[in-house]
């Protein structure tokens, strides 16, 4: 049985959206995260790719916040999930390894969370 893997993450940083995205790459060990040109995200600019089966979704925050999200998650395509599986939240092991790789990141507040 699948379950569907999520972590939701806030990342304080000085770097630019590209250089942000080169760093993440490095520290969890994952390809490239590469602007989406699919015109999925509906104009946002983010930076996507995909390990193992997860999604990685980098977004800077919209102002007056001066931070941006990381959400990683299962690709519910993938692996044909439905929504009954069990969730597997993911947060504190992806902020180890952004902690270990210097990268400033703290859970994601629930209220800025997008709800199904």
């Amino acid at each position: 049985m699948f379950a569907f893997f999520q972590a939701f993450i806030t990342i304080v940083t000085a770097l630019s959206p590209v250089d942000l995205a080169k760093a993440l790459s490095s520290v969890l060990s994952i390809p490239p995260l590469k602007l989406d040109t699919s015109g999925r995200y509906e104009g946002d600019k983010v930076y996507v790719t995909t390990c193992f089966g997860l999604e990685f979704e980098l977004l800077k925050d919209d102002p007056p916040m001066a931070t941006y999200h990381l959400v990683v998650s299962s690709n519910v395509d993938d692996f044909d999930l439905d929504g009954s599986q069990p969730r597997i939240d993911g947060t504190a092991y992806v902020l180890k390894l952004l902690k270990r790789g210097g990268i400033d990141a703290a859970p994601r507040d629930p209220k800025l969370l997008y709800h199904d």
